[in-house]
C-alpha cells in the first residue's frame, strides 16, 4: 500500500516541476527568482519525504506516548520556510503577516499594493496540506491467519479492514483533490501576477509619457515666450541705437 509519506513526496516533486516549468514563461527577474527558490524548496522537501518514508519502512513498530506532529502542523513550517525563501529572494522580509488566518489572494485588506507580496501569501495559503485521518487505532494488521475465530471476531476484523480501507481511500482522495487545487490556483496566481505586472509597468509607461508630452508644450511655450521677449529686446537695442544716432546727428547740426 502506497504510503502518506511517498504521496507527500510525489505531490512536492510534482509541485517543484511546475514551479520550475514556469519560470520561463516570465520575463520579470524577481518572478523567476521566487519561482526557483520554489521549485528548490518543494525539490528538497520531497526529497526528505522519501527519505523518511523508505527510513520509516526500515524501522521496527514501537508504542510511543508522544503524538507526532500531524501532516498539516509540518507542512505550515515548511510553508514558512518557502515563504521566507521568497521574502529573501526580494532582499527583505514579507510585509505582511502569515497568520492561519491569512487571507486569500485578491483581498484588498491586506494588499500591500505590491502584485509580488500578494503572490506570496496567495502561495503559502495554497501549500498548507488538507488535514488527514489516519489514527493509531487504524494500523494494518501484519497478517491474519485462517484460525478458529468466532464469526463475531472475523467480523470485527473485517469492519477494521474496512475502516482502514475507507480511511487511506478517502485521504488519497482529499490528496488528489489538493494536487489539482495547488496545480489549477498557480496557474491562475501566476497569470494574475503577470497582468498586474503588465499593468503598473503599462501605467508607468503611460506616465512618462504623459510627462514627456507635457514637456515638450511647456518647452514648446517656453520657446515662444522666449522667441517674444528677443523681439522686444532687439526692438528695444534698435530704437536706443536709432535714438543715439538721432542724438549724434542733432549735435552734429548744432
Amino acid at each position: 500500500m502506497v504510503s502518506l509519506l511517498d504521496v507527500s513526496s510525489q505531490l512536492y516533486a510534482e509541485a517543484a516541476r511546475q514551479f520550475k516549468k514556469q519560470v520561463s514563461s516570465s520575463e520579470n527577474k524577481e518572478i523567476q527568482s521566487a519561482l526557483t527558490l520554489l521549485s528548490d524548496q518543494y525539490t528538497k522537501r520531497s526529497e526528505e519525504l522519501l527519505v523518511l518514508d523508505r527510513t520509516k519502512a526500515k524501522l521496527p513498530v514501537a508504542p510511543t506516548s508522544s503524538t507526532p506532529p500531524s501532516p498539516t502542523a509540518r507542512t505550515r513550517h515548511e510553508s514558512s520556510s518557502i515563504s521566507s525563501s521568497l521574502a529573501s529572494a526580494r532582499g527583505g522580509t514579507m510585509s505582511v503577516n502569515l497568520s492561519d488566518t491569512a487571507i486569500l489572494y485578491g483581498d484588498d485588506n491586506t494588499s500591500s499594493g505590491d502584485p509580488v507580496t500578494r503572490f506570496q501569501v496567495a502561495v503559502y495559503n495554497l501549500i498548507r496540506a488538507p488535514n488527514v485521518t489516519i489514527g493509531t487505532e487504524l494500523q494494518p494488521m501484519k497478517q491474519i491467519k485462517p484460525s478458529g475465530k468466532s464469526v463475531e471476531e472475523l467480523e470485527i476484523e473485517n469492519a477494521a479492514l474496512k475502516q482502514l480501507l475507507s480511511s487511506y481511500s478517502e485521504n488519497m482522495s482529499t490528496y488528489d483533490s489538493f494536487h489539482k487545487k495547488v496545480k489549477t490556483s498557480l496557474k491562475h496566481y501566476l497569470s494574475t501576477l503577470k497582468r498586474e505586472i503588465n499593468q503598473q509597468e503599462s501605467q508607468i509607461k503611460k506616465d512618462y509619457e504623459n510627462k514627456i508630452e507635457q514637456l515638450y508644450k511647456d518647452n514648446k511655450r517656453l520657446e515662444q515666450q522666449v522667441g517674444s521677449l528677443k523681439s522686444r529686446w532687439d526692438a528695444l537695442v534698435e530704437s536706443a541705437k536709432k535714438r543715439r544716432e538721432d542724438q549724434k546727428s542733432s549735435s552734429s547740426a548744432d
